[in-house]
């Protein structure tokens, strides 16, 4: 373990610390003067300061006392504690279980810089990882030398922002956005249930409320009036469709979702799409008809519901049906393999006595457990599969799927002759 010159100084002098510790608080001797009358003794175990003193009487006797119930703090008797640390010292062996030791009971009474001076000794005697660690230096990879864990994360690019911990200022402003995020998402919530609860009112109440809502469709509005991107409300208006599909106000929440810009709202508009109401279904396939975008948006969106080999039957049947409206040749391998899926069920059976051709009986023991499988079809796949094989079918037989597939769409670019 190396250390270039300067990165690290440790000048242990015994005289400078005795003398440094002589100047700073000592044990004490304590006397308590309690409200009503009354006088405790003894010595204060912890500091004067806290709210509850604990205090060993010369009985030996721990006591806990509020400070609040003492007239004044305690009058304090200093006792001279030089001459206990040198004890601790003198005579002594110069050793690193000295210093930890001793580094130990500075720790108690409250005395750091004197126990990281100790700490500094035990790695002059002992220049071992943890010692260095222990004094806040770490081993630098590219140099070897030990340094101050802030000069490492430094020559990292990394930065120290108050109650953080070192981090890059890329995470750091990440972590600043997400934040922020956050809490803008949660103030748009409450915005939103605030100003639904006061649609239904009469007067100012009701008025605001409408304007607030005019307001959320309009970005340059919403960033004006509220400091807020308005994007940030499609998650609520979506979980407030699907909450409640059969309400009037469905259609009205799909309405808002519309007027948000850009393709911002295309991900609510297909999970609308996979919703049991047929109405809204049909409204939020023609919203993502609109764009090119949203349209290449809704045609991946489905065909990965229909990927998804953990969906129900019914889910796929309706990415399927919803699919037939953005479906082209790229989707005829995903949805060839998935024309059909098997399920596989397993029932048990008690077991059962036989009687065998010669009259015997033969006992089975324990239960018996039997596999069978079904064919579950999904036509809607097959009907978005025809649409775009110019009318070749082949129904649901994924082998001859799969080698019409292989016959139409695969290139040759060989030259099979030999050379003379």
């Amino acid at each position: 373990m190396k250390s270039k010159p300067g990165s690290f100084r440790c000048n242990f002098v015994l005289p400078f610390l005795v003398s440094t510790f002589a100047l700073s608080t000592g044990l004490q001797a304590d006397t308590f003067e309690i409200r009503g009358g009354g006088i405790i003794t003894g010595k204060l175990v912890n500091k004067p300061t806290s709210s509850i003193l604990q205090i060993r009487t010369y009985d030996g006797v721990e006591l806990e006392i509020p400070s609040s119930k003492l007239i004044k703090p305690p009058t304090v008797l200093a006792v001279n504690i030089e001459e206990a640390y040198k004890s601790s010292l003198v005579g002594k062996d110069d050793t690193a279980e000295l210093h930890r030791a001793v580094s130990l009971e500075c720790v108690a009474r409250d005395q750091t810089e004197l126990s990281i001076a100790h700490k500094e000794r035990i790695v002059e005697l002992e220049p071992t990882k943890a010692n260095w660690a222990a004094i806040g230096y770490s081993e630098d990879k590219l140099t070897g030398e030990m340094v101050p864990q802030k000069v490492l994360f430094k020559r990292k690019g990394m930065v120290k922002v108050t109650g953080r911990p070192w981090d890059t200022p890329q995470s750091i402003a990440i972590a600043d956005f997400i934040s922020k995020q956050d809490k803008d998402v949660g103030e748009m919530n409450r915005l939103i249930d605030q100003q639904l609860k006061n649609l239904t009112q009469r007067g100012p109440l009701g008025v605001k409320a409408a304007e607030f809502f005019n307001t959320l469709v309009d970005p340059v509005a919403m960033e004006k009036s509220y400091k807020l991107d308005n994007r940030l409300a499609i998650k609520k208006i979506y979980e407030l469709i699907k909450n409640d599909t059969s309400s009037s106000r469905a259609e009205w929440y799909l309405a808002i979702l519309a007027k948000m810009p850009e393709n911002s709202a295309n991900w609510a508009f297909v999970d609308i799409a996979m919703l049991p109401n047929a109405q809204l279904v049909n409204q939020a396939i023609e919203l993502l008809e609109r764009t090119e975008t949203s349209r290449e948006y809704a045609f991946h969106g489905f065909l990965n519901v229909i990927r998804d080999r953990k969906a129900k039957p019914g889910v796929i049947d309706r990415a399927g049906s919803n699919l037939q409206s953005f479906v082209d040749k790229r989707a005829i391998p995903t949805l060839i393999e998935h024309l059909f899926i098997i399920n596989t069920y397993k029932s048990t059976k008690p077991a059962t006595n036989s009687i065998s051709s010669d009259g015997g009986i033969s006992q089975n023991f324990g239960n018996i457990t039997e596999e069978s499988k079904s064919i579950v079809k999904h036509p809607t796949v097959l009907s978005a599969l025809l649409s775009v094989v110019d009318g070749v079918n082949y129904e649901y037989n994924i082998p001859e799927w799969r080698i019409w597939y292989a016959n139409t769409f695969a290139k040759f670019n060989m030259d099979l002759r030999r050379d003379e």
